[in-house]
């Protein structure tokens, strides 16, 4: 299941004592890697090679690192700009159940990821502000990235297509 899941980090483990069923049950956990719906069908998919198994009755845990909510988000707003005046902390929180393998994106996300948690207050106030706006706070960023901006943009190019092909499937 791991190759197919694209992570390394997955299991299935149970929680809770059984006395409230509410709480209680078997979950599919993982780190990073595809967004929850992905892993339901996947795990769907797989179901017939466990027929005692209840598919329908699992949870799912996907726990994610800061450094992929980050990337996360700076790819969710990439393909959404519109959404950039409304970042903060918790938009982070839920931009990382849109997109599949932020910790895959590149070495350039990766390193805007970890800028970002590193500024992070200051980002958003920057993208926010009409000034700005989101091209120019991310160019602010990539100074905090230890990116070179004329690099920036064909390595951006390389990566296009492996990006949409995710954001696609989110």
């Amino acid at each position: 299941m791991r190759e197919r899941a694209g992570t390394r980090e997955v299991g299935c483990r149970w929680y809770g004592n059984g006395a409230d069923r509410r709480f209680s049950g078997w979950r599919v956990c993982w780190r990073d890697g595809p967004v929850e719906w992905y892993m339901r069908g996947l795990v769907e998919r797989l179901a017939d090679r466990v027929p005692a198994l209840d598919v329908h009755s699992l949870g799912y845990d996907r726990r994610t690192t800061d450094l992929s909510e980050a990337v996360a988000l700076l790819l969710y707003v990439k393909a959404n700009p519109g959404e950039a005046p409304h970042l903060n902390r918790f938009v982070r929180k839920w931009a990382i159940s849109k997109i599949s393998f932020p910790e895959s994106a590149g070495e350039l996300w990766l390193s805007r990821g970890r800028a970002l948690l590193a500024v992070e207050d200051e980002f958003y106030a920057r993208v926010r502000d009409a000034g700005h706006g989101w091209e120019l706070a991310l160019g602010w960023l990539d100074t905090f990235a230890g990116v070179n901006p004329v690099e920036v943009a064909s390595i951006a190019a390389a990566h296009e297509r492996r990006y949409r092909y995710q954001v696609g499937r989110s």
